[in-house]
């Protein structure tokens, strides 16, 4: 069976501030090789110090004839193999790692656990809120009704169902709003409406 959560709840059952120590990556789900063998490249070269000080923008358009920077891509290559245009990504990655690791773990643990809450979010979920919305504030047994068999595969009463598809969809009117108000700038909420809008209809 399916399972009904808001993100919030979602978000908040997972403990994503949760800090962990420095430089270990036994709690990513999807990356943690990429992450180790960057730790070992650079360890082995005695680079972390140089990369934590590299001056960010640099870093955009760091040369491969670098010698430290070759030094560090053919050990990494030789773990995990990839192009020097993609571990120039992931060396910009972990250097915010080594500059923030806090805030850092908490941004790779809300990315991985967006990918995996998208697949919880019901599909159509306008019309299911509008069915939500009658079946609460009018009574209509036949908005119910309609409701249930649509979600008949989801987890929860009836009612609990009804109750937490109309906060979801509330959640997606806070998240348009606020990315309104951004200026188009996309948040963590602004993320979540474009998460949500493939769902819509």
């Amino acid at each position: 069976m399916a399972r009904l959560i808001t993100w919030a709840n979602y978000r908040a059952e997972l403990c994503l501030d949760k800090k962990e120590p420095f430089e270990t990556y036994s709690w990513m789900t999807t990356r943690r090789e990429e992450f180790e063998s960057m730790c070992q490249a650079l360890q082995a070269e005695n680079a972390t110090e140089w990369l934590k000080n590299y001056p960010p923008p640099d870093i955009h358009f760091l040369d491969f004839n670098e010698p430290i920077a070759r030094r560090v891509y053919e050990g990494f290559k030789g773990r995990s193999g990839g192009s020097f245009i993609s571990f120039i990504k992931l060396l910009r990655q972990y250097q915010y790692a080594l500059q923030d690791w806090d805030n850092c773990v908490i941004a790779i643990k809300t990315n991985e656990a967006r990918i995996r809450y998208a697949q919880l979010v019901p599909k159509n979920l306008t019309r299911l809120n509008n069915l939500a919305y009658l079946a609460i504030a009018y009574q209509s047994a036949d908005a119910k009704e309609r409701f249930q068999k649509e979600m008949i595969e989801t987890d929860g009463s009836v009612e609990e169902k009804l109750i937490i598809v109309q906060e979801l969809y509330q959640e997606f009117l806070e998240a348009e709003e606020e990315e309104d108000e951004s200026d188009g700038v996309t948040s963590e909420h602004g993320w979540y409406r474009m998460m949500l809008s493939k769902n819509l209809s």
